[in-house]
């Protein structure tokens, strides 16, 4: 009865184990998200530190980068072990687990190369870079599956190579949206218009920032033209200009924001 009592005090509870993978997946759906941003951020060198890194979409972001690629370095795996376990195939399946193996491997990278394939059109990346994160994709989708459909293997011994290959490979991945994802951003975010105090309109129209009316420098207030907010910190906004360019805009000097009307 002891050691009962000792094995039910040793395990973990359903709570503890639901707080532990939802830290884990919170944790790696915020570097994914945050990796990503940085990318985006390689484009207006000059704004990157002004990321926000408490930002919601951070981890927005993360977490859809983190179903996509879980989703195709995975699902191979979970089908296969879906037709193990659910159709009487099962002996079949012992009997020729290297051709299950196999199919499990070509299904990765075919999955690899439609998601990627299907992510490039969407943000534009090169042709380069989608290359390459398909070879990164298939590799670690491949490699994954055979880890964990080997016959007579103990996941407990490739468990961590398990983990560097996932994280590896989600770093790539995260790098690659990240590359493509100001462009998105950029479709994705409503236009607005801001409203300017006095003294910052002068070197805004220095600048090119474009406005509706003349205005008097140091006198009047000015409403800029049809522009975008990529993104925000404490203390400035990124706005992107209609000719493609990027101003940082302290909070301060923005007294409002209107959205565009259609």
């Amino acid at each position: 009865m002891r050691e009962d009592e000792r094995g039910l005090r040793a395990s973990p509870s359903i709570l503890e184990t639901v707080l532990k993978y939802s830290a884990t997946l919170g944790a790696l759906s915020y570097g994914a998200g945050f990796v990503a941003s940085l990318e985006m951020f390689d484009r207006y060198p000059s704004s990157a530190s002004d990321l926000a890194y408490n930002s919601p979409e951070i981890l927005g972001t993360g977490a859809s980068i983190l179903t996509v690629f879980a989703g195709v370095v995975f699902a191979p795996f979970v089908y296969l072990l879906a037709v193990k376990i659910f159709l009487p195939i099962s002996q079949l399946v012992e009997k020729h687990t290297q051709k299950f193996l196999l199919a499990a491997m070509v299904t990765g990278v075919l999955l690899s190369c439609l998601v990627v394939y299907g992510q490039s059109l969407v943000m534009e990346i090169s042709l380069r870079d989608t290359v390459f994160m398909i070879l990164v994709l298939a590799t670690v989708s491949a490699t994954t599956n055979a880890l964990l459909l080997r016959q007579g293997s103990d996941i407990g011994q490739s468990q961590g190579l398990l983990v560097i290959l996932f994280l590896l490979g989600l770093l790539s991945f995260s790098t690659w949206v990240g590359r493509g994802l100001g462009g998105v951003v950029a479709v994705r975010k409503p236009t607005v218009r801001l409203l300017i105090a006095p003294e910052a309109v002068t070197g805004l129209q220095a600048m090119g920032v474009p406005f509706q009316q003349p205005l008097t420098p140091g006198k009047d207030t000015g409403i800029t033209g049809a522009v975008k907010v990529l993104m925000q910190s404490e203390s400035s906004y990124l706005v992107l200009m209609p000719d493609g360019r990027v101003a940082k805009l302290r909070k301060e000097k923005v007294w409002a924001i209107m959205p565009e009307q259609k």
